[in-house]
């Protein structure tokens, strides 16, 4: 009787990457589900993990609730880790953007911040 909640998570699964395929392949939607694991076409480690822990902490909810273990705790754990790490990806753009990674305005938007930054004064070139 093991085996039984292992098959049923594995057909939900598959029932699943149908529906997400069907979705991804419609010529209706501009849904690309290589947006949940890659950013400018380059894997996203981050993306990766997430996806990964979400669908393992799926099959773990899936199996204690199957067994009858089930507790509010990992519930509220489970929701708060998705909630935590959605934030944490948004926190982690935004740390980007403040540090030089990314640039968040055009040259044009940078020199208008330097200017009203240095009081009107145009801004000064630094290499």
């Amino acid at each position: 009787m093991g085996d039984l909640p292992n098959a049923l998570f594995m057909i939900g699964a598959l029932l699943v990457l149908l529906v997400v395929y069907r979705v991804d392949k419609s010529e209706e939607n501009t849904y690309n589900f290589t947006d949940n694991l890659m950013t400018n076409g380059k894997a996203d480690v981050f993306k990766l993990v997430y996806l990964s822990a979400c669908a393992m902490l799926i099959w773990v909810l899936f199996r204690l609730a199957y067994d009858g273990n089930l507790t509010e705790w990992f519930v509220t754990a489970f929701i708060g880790g998705v909630v935590i790490g959605s934030l944490g990806n948004r926190g982690i753009k935004a740390g980007e953007s403040i540090f030089g990674k990314r640039q968040p305005w055009t040259e044009e938007e940078r020199k208008e911040f330097e200017k009203k930054k240095n009081n009107g004064s145009p801004p000064t070139e630094t290499t």
